[in-house]
């Protein structure tokens, strides 16, 4: 009687751990980050306008230049926060744009 060994794996342990999933997991955790921002910082919903991620760089658009330059003078703050917030170093730096 042939007698198979199953090596399954889960879906989730796949994709936590696998070197082919790095890309697409460095992808997810980047969109984490700009779906996240306002439950990070929900005191600059009225302020900023947009947040993406790219290269582990988080551009924020704020118009108003005051305030974009505060947020500046807060910018290694604002990314102790945010990496904080995951318990891991998502991001590396923050781009400011008006």
């Amino acid at each position: 009687m042939l007698v198979m060994e199953h090596n399954f794996r889960s879906l989730e342990d796949i994709f936590n751990k696998d070197e082919d999933f790095n890309k697409l997991r460095n992808l997810v955790k980047s969109f984490d980050v700009a779906a996240d921002f306002y439950t990070i910082f929900p005191e600059l919903q009225s302020f900023v306008s947009a947040a993406t991620v790219n290269n582990k760089m988080l551009l924020i658009r704020v118009e108003n230049s005051v305030m974009r330059h505060e947020l500046f003078l807060k910018n290694e703050m604002m990314i102790k926060k945010i990496n904080d917030y995951y318990n891991e170093p998502r991001i590396k730096a923050i781009r400011f744009s008006g």
